[in-house]
């Protein structure tokens, strides 16, 4: 009964500043009406009582919104307490104890409903909670007599009887399940911790009774109907107004077609511009790419083209040196044979003159001959070395002479050679002599 008398004090205080408001709307309004020449200023004079009504109006507004969710909460309390046997105030009392110790209220519902179910397969003898009763120490039969509330204090002061913490929470879990273990708070109070927060929720919110949850269920029935005639009447707007929200819907529909149209063409012309500009962007970075790719292989071919050449001009530098090393390795004789060679060969293609022949001819023999000449000294004073040795009869002197041998031995196969490649030369020339009148000779 108090609460909704707190509710009453509630909204009657918060509809007052909106009644006053109100009052002062309309004396401004009504001094307004008098002169119409000081309008602006009971226009000013209006702003504050306007505020004080806009201010009351959302006052009652939200005054409203909480009575409505207290109804409807009181309104599934009552029938949550119909449904277990109890008085909505028990129920709340009970409720209470659980949030306490850490439970939802909804959950304890539950948990009650579960209660009330096993105490019933207990006395038909089916369950297992007939057994748990049975160890508590409490007979079926005496539980069935009493108040559902009155069972839930009986097993809470069993379990708070136990001494081992353990057994509490075995029993506990027997019971109520896995929610047990939440509960053992409020079991372990036993009757007297229930009930002295019972009494602490009649301090704190007052009373219920029957009668007013009764009330409560003829408010929200009241309400029930009202919405349900409200929908009535809207279904029959609705019905009226369906051919004027039709037609409005399309005419809405055409605008919203153009309107996607229109869009449609933005979007068009936007993307062609954005697919050129990107386009040219591609267009531009894959030209700037090319470029550089050709100005990179520009660069390496020039710096290819200058280590080519470094490496040709150092080839040739080798070769240079080397072609100098042979030839100051080439003995007179090669020397004269390969002279006699490309006479012959320039001879024979007719780029030099027979006369030019004979003359180069000449000064390759003389330049062998002084050659030959310089060995044959040198042959003369190894004999002579040989001989004077000899005649002092020293071992010395038999080594300078096998020297002097294989030294002979080798002039001799030299001169064979030389004697050879004369005999091939005057046989050469004598052909030449003959046809010299076939041959077109080159004067040089």
């Amino acid at each position: 009964m108090a609460t909704i008398a707190n509710l009453a004090v509630n909204v009657i205080s918060n509809t007052g500043s909106f009644n006053k408001g109100m009052s002062q709307t309309r004396k401004t309004l009504a001094d307004t009406n008098k002169s119409i020449g000081g309008f602006g200023g009971k226009l000013k004079g209006m702003a504050i009582p306007l505020a004080i009504a806009a201010a009351g109006f959302v006052a009652v507004k939200k005054a409203i919104s909480q009575v409505s969710d207290a109804m409807n909460r009181l309104d599934r309390e009552a029938k949550a307490a119909e449904s277990l046997g109890l008085q909505i105030q028990e129920l709340q009392s009970l409720t209470f104890s659980a949030q306490l110790a850490g439970l939802e209220g909804e959950q304890f519902i539950t948990i009650f409903s579960k209660l009330q179910k096993k105490i019933g397969e207990a006395a038909i003898g089916t369950g297992e909670a007939a057994a748990t009763f049975e160890k508590l120490g409490l007979s079926t039969d005496n539980l069935l007599k009493m108040s559902p509330d009155e069972r839930f204090l009986a097993i809470a002061d069993a379990i708070k009887k136990i001494e081992n913490p353990a057994l509490q929470a075995a029993m506990a879990t027997k019971l109520f399940e896995e929610e047990g273990l939440k509960l053992l708070p409020m079991l372990q109070s036993g009757s007297e911790g229930i009930q002295s927060q019972r009494e602490e929720l009649e301090r704190l919110q007052g009373t219920l009774s029957k009668h007013d949850t009764d009330k409560i269920q003829d408010a929200n029935n009241a309400w029930t109907k009202l919405k349900t005639a409200a929908e009535g009447l809207w279904n029959q707007l609705a019905v009226a107004l369906a051919p004027i929200f039709e037609l409005i819907a399309n005419i809405l529909t055409e605008i919203v077609v153009w309107a996607v149209k229109a869009v449609n063409a933005f979007n068009k012309w936007i993307n062609t511009i954005t697919f050129g500009a990107v386009a040219y962007k591609e267009w531009t970075l894959e030209t700037n790419k090319a470029k550089k790719a050709s100005e990179e292989a520009m660069i390496q071919a020039e710096k290819q083209r200058e280590a080519e050449e470094k490496a040709a001009k150092a080839r040739e530098a080798l070769e240079q040196r080397g072609i100098k090393l042979a030839e100051s390795l080439r003995t007179p004789i090669e020397k004269y044979t390969d002279t006699i060679k490309d006479l012959d060969m320039m001879l024979s293609e007719g780029v030099i003159s027979w006369e030019t022949y004979e003359r180069a001819v000449k000064k390759a023999n003389d330049e062998l001959e002084k050659s030959e000449e310089f060995k044959k000294k040198e042959i003369k004073a190894i004999e002579r070395q040989a001989i004077g040795i000899a005649t002092r009869g020293s071992t010395a002197a038999l080594s300078a002479q096998q020297k002097q041998v294989r030294i002979m031995e080798r002039i001799a196969e030299q001169n064979k050679l030389e004697l050879e490649e004369s005999r091939k030369r005057n046989h050469k020339l004598d052909a030449i002599k003959k046809n010299t009148g076939s041959v077109n000779v080159v004067r040089i």
